[in-house]
């Protein structure tokens, strides 16, 4: 396959909605994102965050609640762990828009 037929293929995928792709990216850069905010956590030794009982309890409570403890501390800075959940919320809603709008598409 070469370039021209790689770029006629993503138009292809794009043309008909794009929202549906680019939700699928906000949600893949927020998952960088938490696994950076993970890798800190990690390299710092602090283990706070695996108390919870659930995986999804601790990467939706613990996790944030732990750097954000650490960040007020005045080690880190808080802004990964906002742009993480802003690239979720905008990725949801994008992808949810964009499947949506997929749907009507004859």
């Amino acid at each position: 396959m070469n370039r021209s037929e790689e770029r006629r293929a993503i138009v292809y995928l794009l043309a008909p909605d794009p929202l549906a792709v680019i939700g699928f990216l906000l949600i893949g850069a927020s998952g960088v994102l938490f696994c950076h905010v993970l890798l800190k956590l990690e390299r710092a030794g602090d283990k706070t965050y695996r108390q919870g009982l659930y995986l999804a309890m601790a990467l939706w409570f613990s996790l944030p609640c732990a750097y954000l403890r650490h960040a007020r501390l005045g080690h880190w800075s808080a802004w990964p762990l906002y742009l993480a959940w802003l690239c979720t919320a905008s990725g949801l809603v994008a992808l949810v828009i964009g499947l949506l709008r997929l749907q009507m598409i004859p």
